[in-house]
C-alpha cells in the first residue's frame, strides 16, 4: 500500500496532538474539585438527581433573594434555558456513568477533544491547500490551546465540544461550496442546527449559512432557492426539539438559550452608563465610573468591576420596569433587557460605538499579537477570496467576522469566548497565506485557481 505526503504527514499531526494531549492529561488537577463548573454544571446535577433541566430556584441568574422573598416560589428547581443542552446533557450523562469521578472523566474529555480539534483542523487545512497548509494550520491550534490549556482542560463547560462542532459546521460548509447541491444542502443545514444547539454563540453562522446557500449557485435561481430552503429547513428540524420545549416552558421564543439579553444589558447600558451616567434613567445609579470607553472596558473585564455591574442589573430593571418585572419569568426578563440594550444603543449612539472599538478591541487581543495578527489576516483573506474567486475564502472570513461581531455588544471576559472560533482563525488566515504566495508567484494561475 502506497503511503502519501497527506497520510504521513496527517499521522505526524495526530501523534504530536497525542503527546500533547498526554502532557495536559498528567496536568489534571489531582482534587477533582479543583475541576470547576458554574451554570451547566448546577443544571447537570439537577438533571443527573431527576430535577429536569432546572437550575435550583433560590440559585439562578435574572433572580435574587428579593424575588425569592416576594413571590410564591413552589419547588425547589425551576426549569431554564440559560445554558446550552448537549454539553450540559451530556454532562449529567457523565455524572450519572461515572458517579463520583466525573469530574476528572469531564477533564479528560477536553483533552480528547483537544485532538480532535487539530486533526480537524489539519483535515480542513489539508483540503484547501494541501498536506504543509494543514499541518501549520494544525500545529499553530495546537500552539494555542496547549499555550492557553489553563483556560479550558480543566473547567467543565462546553468551550471544547464547542470548537468541535464550529470545526464540522466549517467542514460542511467548504464541502458545500465545492459541490452544492440537495444532498449537501441538507448536510449544511443539519450541521448549521447542531452547531447553535451546541454553541449558541454561533448564532451569526446560520445566516451565513443561509447566504452561502443562496451564493454558490446565484446564477441559477431555482437551484439557489432549493440550497437555501434545503438549509433552513434541515437546521429547523434539529432546532425544533429544543425550541419547542422552551415555548411550552417559557410562552416566549427562545431557540436555544436565554442570557443574550443579559449579556448585551451589562456590555451596553451598564458599561455606558460607567462613562456617561446622564446616558441611564433618572433614579439610576451606576456601580462604579470610568473616565474614558478603553478603561470602562478594562475595569468590566475584572472580577470585580464584573461582578458589580451584573448585580445593578436587577434593582435597574425594578426601577425602570416597575411590578411588572416581578411577574417575568425567565425568558421575559432576558428580553426586557435585550429591549433596554436595543434601546440605548439607538439613544446614545456615540457612546456605544466608542465602547464598540474596545470591547473588539479586547477580544481581538484575548491571545495576544499573534491571535491578533491571525485575525486580521483571516478577514483580509475575504477581500483575497472576491478578488480571486476563491469561494470558501469569503466563506471563512465571513464565519470568523459573525462569531466576532457581537463582542461590539458583549465584553469579552474570557479567553473561552474566543477559543471556539480560534481554528477558524487559524484555517482562514493559512488559506489567505497560501493564496498570497500564489498570487506572488503566477497572478494568472492564482486568479483562476479552483474553488
Amino acid at each position: 500500500m502506497k503511503i502519501t505526503s497527506a497520510g504521513l504527514t496527517g499521522v505526524a499531526v495526530f501523534v504530536i496532538a497525542a503527546i500533547l494531549a498526554t502532557v495536559l492529561g498528567a496536568r489534571m488537577p489531582s482534587d477533582q474539585a479543583d475541576i470547576r463548573g458554574w451554570e451547566a454544571y448546577r443544571i447537570a446535577l439537577a438533571l443527573s438527581s431527576g430535577q429536569g433541566f432546572s437550575f435550583p430556584t433560590d440559585n439562578r441568574w435574572l433572580f435574587d433573594e428579593e424575588d425569592h422573598a416576594s413571590l410564591a416560589v413552589v419547588g425547589d428547581y425551576t426549569p431554564t434555558a440559560w445554558v446550552d443542552p448537549v454539553y450540559t446533557y451530556l454532562l449529567a450523562a457523565l455524572m450519572v456513568g461515572a458517579g463520583d469521578s466525573h469530574r476528572y472523566i469531564g477533564g479528560l474529555l477536553n483533552v480528547i477533544l483537544f485532538v480532535v480539534i487539530v486533526w480537524l483542523t489539519y483535515l480542513v487545512g489539508l483540503r484547501l491547500n494541501g498536506p504543509p497548509a494543514g499541518a501549520i494550520s494544525a500545529s499553530i491550534v495546537a500552539w494555542i490551546f496547549f499555550r492557553h490549556y489553563q483556560d479550558w482542560f480543566a473547567y467543565l463547560n462546553n468551550t471544547m465540544l464547542a470548537a468541535t462542532f464550529v470545526l464540522l459546521f466549517v467542514i460542511a460548509l467548504l464541502r458545500f461550496t465545492k459541490q452544492p447541491g440537495p444532498r449537501n444542502s441538507v448536510v449544511l443545514g443539519v450541521a448549521t442546527g447542531a452547531v447553535l444547539v451546541v454553541c449558541p454563540g454561533a448564532t451569526a453562522l446560520v445566516p451565513i449559512a443561509i447566504f452561502m446557500a443562496w451564493l454558490a449557485e446565484r446564477s441559477e435561481w431555482r437551484r439557489s432557492i432549493r440550497n437555501v430552503v434545503l438549509v433552513v429547513v434541515s437546521a429547523t428540524a434539529v432546532l425544533a426539539p429544543w425550541a419547542i420545549r422552551n415555548y411550552l416552558v417559557f410562552d416566549e421564543i427562545v431557540l436555544v438559550r436565554t442570557g443574550s439579553g443579559q449579556i448585551a444589558f451589562v456590555g451596553v447600558v451598564s458599561l455606558g452608563g460607567t462613562v456617561a451616567p446622564d446616558t441611564l434613567a433618572d433614579g439610576v445609579e451606576t456601580p462604579w465610573h470610568a473616565d474614558t470607553a478603553r478603561e470602562a472596558v478594562k475595569t468590566a473585564r475584572g472580577r470585580e468591576g464584573r461582578r458589580a455591574l451584573e448585580a445593578a442589573q436587577l434593582p435597574y430593571a425594578r426601577e425602570i420596569a416597575g411590578e411588572h418585572f416581578a411577574h417575568m419569568n425567565e425568558a421575559q426578563r432576558d428580553k426586557w433587557f435585550a429591549a433596554q440594550a436595543s434601546e440605548y444603543l439607538v439613544d446614545n449612539l456615540a457612546v456605544s460605538m466608542e465602547l464598540a472599538v474596545w470591547k473588539l478591541r479586547e477580544f481581538v487581543m484575548l491571545t495576544r499579537k499573534p491571535g491578533a495578527a491571525l485575525l486580521v489576516l483571516a478577514l483580509v483573506g475575504g477581500i483575497i477570496g472576491l478578488a480571486r474567486r476563491r469561494l470558501e475564502l469569503v466563506a471563512l472570513a465571513l464565519c470568523v467576522g459573525g462569531f466576532v461581531a457581537p463582542f461590539a455588544l458583549v465584553i469579552p471576559y474570557f479567553l473561552r469566548y474566543r477559543l471556539p472560533i480560534e481554528p477558524i482563525v487559524v484555517i482562514a488566515a493559512v488559506a489567505a497565506l497560501f493564496e498570497l504566495m500564489r498570487m506572488i508567484k503566477s497572478p494568472r494561475r492564482a486568479a483562476n485557481s479552483p474553488r
